[in-house]
């Protein structure tokens, strides 16, 4: 229902996992920066997401400790809820409404909540207009135990935190949610990724780069099955005999020791080791040979 640039919904395909790969200070072509990447001026992820490094992103549903006060009809445009925990549900935030039936509607809030974060009990009405949604009714009814979700894009990169540790600069990797970033672990030099996805009609995998043509067409990103990525962790004590001249391997990418704030590590007499996982997205749509 969402008819907002940069949104999932009628304009956008609703994927669950996106990468996004900058060699230098230059992003690949492939796939475009989303509206979230690239909001905020200089504290935008396009400009503070470290070069060489690549970034993740995570659609992903949270679901809300709010009910129904009324059943949805079919026909009806709007929402009423018993109450607005946190103030989660803000105006233009994006929800998902979901009951027991094979059915969910993502909606955009085109009205201002009530907000009481100090009353538990906090009754208001979410309503859809456009220009925020291309469709202000629902075309099903959803019963009083369905379940509201807050929609976001989530995130994941690494910046200069801007401090320094024994003459290292301090890199970290970074959570972004709702415009919102926090630094979540400290030492994170380089973040890597690379997607697994099936080939359409076939039982083939490709492990590829996030950039790919093919991963990037045809629907292929929607097709995307593992994630797999490695991250280059540092320590800050001088515990080395001599400098750190290695070169790391984060899957297939080089990270050699630099002077600058390029691609590479800061040297130094210090620990660094990689880390490195493959994640199966256990919503991915089961293979089907043939399938048309």
């Amino acid at each position: 229902m969402t008819n907002t640039a940069g949104v999932a919904g009628i304009q956008n395909a609703l994927w669950g996992v996106r990468a996004y790969e900058r060699t230098s200070s230059a992003w690949a072509d492939l796939p475009p920066l989303p509206t979230p990447m690239t909001a905020g001026g200089s504290n935008a992820i396009n400009t503070q997401a470290r070069q060489g490094s690549d970034v993740l992103s995570v659609r992903t549903g949270q679901l809300l400790p709010t009910t129904l006060s009324s059943p949805v009809f079919a026909g009806d445009n709007s929402i009423n809820l018993t109450s607005n925990p946190e103030c989660a549900i803000q105006q233009n935030s994006d929800l998902v409404l979901t009951g027991c039936a094979i059915t969910a509607h993502l909606l955009r809030v085109s009205n201002t909540p009530a907000c009481q974060p100090d009353t538990a009990e906090n009754a208001h009405t979410v309503t859809l207009d456009t220009p925020q949604n291309s469709v202000t009714t629902f075309n099903v009814g959803y019963a009083l135990n369905s379940q509201l979700l807050l929609f976001n894009d989530v995130f994941w990169y690494v910046a200069d935190t801007g401090r320094q540790r024994n003459q290292q600069a301090v890199y970290a990797l970074y959570r972004q949610s709702g415009g919102r970033s926090a630094e979540m672990i400290e030492g994170v030099e380089a973040f890597q990724i690379k997607l697994e996805h099936r080939v359409e009609g076939t039982n083939n995998q490709r492990q590829v780069n996030p950039s790919d043509p093919e991963l990037n067409s045809a629907g292929n990103y929607e097709a995307v099955t593992v994630v797999h990525f490695a991250l280059l962790l540092q320590s800050f004590e001088r515990v080395l005999d001599t400098q750190d001249t290695r070169t790391y391997s984060l899957l297939d990418t080089a990270v050699p020791p630099s002077s600058g704030g390029s691609v590479g590590h800061g040297g130094g007499q210090v620990l660094r080791e990689v880390f490195s996982a493959a994640v199966t997205l256990r919503n991915a749509a089961p293979l089907t040979s043939g399938a048309s």
